[in-house]
């Protein structure tokens, strides 16, 4: 039985986009366990969906969020594109706070 860890690294290398986009990992993650479960994703009401994830029925979109960062850390290969120019924003921004030169 393969982990959620496990599972969102193969999304990451299967889908590159899934590494830029937490929603979109999170929506196909959730996609591949409905089928799982046996129900049919096109069929699926959105009450269901919102009982489903109010039941616990399938995996915490922060579980997935924040496993996917910690891979990401990690694995320098499966960071996406925006990855880096998020990091340098941040980077500069709080160099600027605290009184230091960006260039």
């Amino acid at each position: 039985m393969k982990t959620v860890r496990d599972k969102i690294i193969k999304m990451l290398m299967d889908n590159p986009s899934n590494s830029d986009f937490s929603n979109k990992l999170i929506a196909n993650f959730w996609f591949k366990e409905i089928i799982k479960s046996g129900a049919d994703p096109k069929e699926l009401s959105a009450f269901d969906l919102l009982n489903m994830i109010a039941n616990y029925k399938l995996t915490s979109s922060e579980t997935i969020r924040r496993t996917s960062a910690d891979i990401q850390k990690e694995h320098k290969e499966l960071r996406g594109k925006n990855y880096k120019k998020r990091q340098t924003t941040l980077q500069n921004k709080v160099r600027k706070e605290l009184g230091y030169e960006t260039n």
